[in-house]
């Protein structure tokens, strides 16, 4: 999503809509990280084998994971001592189109 030429509506939707069809399910918009739950196992996009791949490797230097997020506030929160939060939203996907459709914050730390 950061290479969109306009980041409105129709094309975040688009964007995302394009990505969950192949199951790439990460998605970044700047440092954040857009996750779309793909109501299916995807065994291959979690583990030891990922955790390892992106373990001490800078933000978008791999592609879109939960797993560099988690990397990269560890890491600040133990090299550079700064206060680290993560915000988990959820948003319904099928929903997503209709005007006023929500966002729920489920968990923050």
């Amino acid at each position: 999503m950061t290479t969109l030429s306009y980041l409105n509506e129709p094309g975040v939707l688009w964007n995302l809509k394009s990505r969950y069809t192949y199951d790439d399910i990460y998605t970044y918009t700047g440092s954040i990280l857009i996750a779309i739950n793909p109501f299916a196992p995807l065994p291959h996009l979690y583990g030891t084998h990922m955790m390892e791949q992106y373990n001490g490797v800078q933000l978008g230097e791999l592609s879109p994971h939960v797993y560099a997020i988690a990397d990269a506030a560890y890491r600040q929160m133990r090299e550079e001592k700064k206060s680290q939060s993560i915000l988990v939203c959820v948003v319904d996907f099928y929903d997503c189109c209709e005007r006023g459709a929500g966002v729920r914050v489920v968990a923050s730390t």
